[in-house]
């Protein structure tokens, strides 16, 4: 990552403030506080905080957060999916939920930045089969899905530059890595949004 860890945390802070407010956006704009809303809401929080822990230390333990709270936002629905096909109750869903990120935790802990870079990648494609399994490809005509994916995407373009060092001037207010916590807050919000309100308009 390009940046002194004065200019990075500094950024980083502000994104994460951004992905706070988008989330309380979601949640103070829908009226009906599911129990997926609920607990949605409260990982993101909890990617929020790992995520400025991580760039604001650079520590290893709390980067390991960082990722497994990425991977966790990932893969939330896929696997709530998942339990409820089991019947699972709603508190040993948060049990459960609990348990997988520890695991996530120690798993991200293990493995260098590629790996877990490689990881969050795989759960990605994992939610998209998810997806494509649940709905099918009509999932793809909803015009906020497709907000959502082109930011993530393009925010990702920043990620990958930030990380080739491209452009890197480390003692600069502009860093390519805080476009990328901006646009993943912004993609955030129109996710939430189609998930939470324009399925349940249909």
């Amino acid at each position: 990552m390009c940046g002194t860890l004065l200019s990075v945390s500094l950024l980083l802070f502000s994104a994460q403030l951004l992905i706070s407010s988008q989330v309380f956006l979601i949640y103070r704009h829908i009226a009906q506080k599911s129990f997926e809303l609920k607990v949605w809401t409260g990982v993101c929080i909890l990617m929020g905080i790992s995520s400025h822990l991580g760039h604001a230390s650079f520590a290893k333990v709390f980067l390991a957060m960082d990722f497994a709270s990425i991977v966790m936002v990932l893969s939330f629905f896929a696997v709530l999916n998942l339990l409820r096909m089991l019947k699972v109750n709603t508190v040993r869903i948060v049990i459960v939920l609990a348990i997988y990120y520890v695991g996530l935790y120690f798993a991200m802990l293990s493995m260098g930045k590629w790996g877990n870079i490689g990881m969050c990648l795989l759960i990605f494609a994992f939610s998209i089969g998810d997806l494509i399994r649940e709905m099918g490809w009509s999932f793809l005509k909803a015009r906020t899905l497709q907000l959502s994916l082109f930011v993530l995407f393009l925010s990702f373009g920043m990620f990958v530059i930030d990380e080739m060092h491209i452009g890197c001037n480390p003692s600069s207010w502009f860093q390519w890595h805080s476009l990328w916590h901006i646009g993943t807050a912004t993609s955030m919000f129109f996710y939430g949004k189609w998930r939470f309100e324009d399925i349940r308009a249909l």
